[in-house]
């Protein structure tokens, strides 16, 4: 199965292929605060299943590491 993301700007879309290696939801303090609710949920894809188009940045806050349009970012 392939799966497809695209930001709210349209600017920034990304491709996983295959299934995840891991689905979890967290409630560290840096979850709530990036997701504004108890806890964030999470896919996480190994980086060889995932193609990415369109400009990006890598924003870190703590050990969480989101990659951003330079528009959202």
């Amino acid at each position: 199965m392939t799966r497809i993301a695209r930001c709210c700007c349209g600017s920034l879309r990304a491709e996983a292929a295959g299934e995840p290696a891991v689905v979890l939801a967290c409630h560290c303090t840096e979850c709530q605060r990036r997701t504004g609710s108890p806890f964030g949920v999470g896919t996480y894809f190994r980086k060889e299943q995932v193609r990415t188009e369109g400009p990006s940045k890598v924003y870190e806050r703590g050990s969480v590491t989101d990659q951003l349009t330079p528009a959202t970012g």
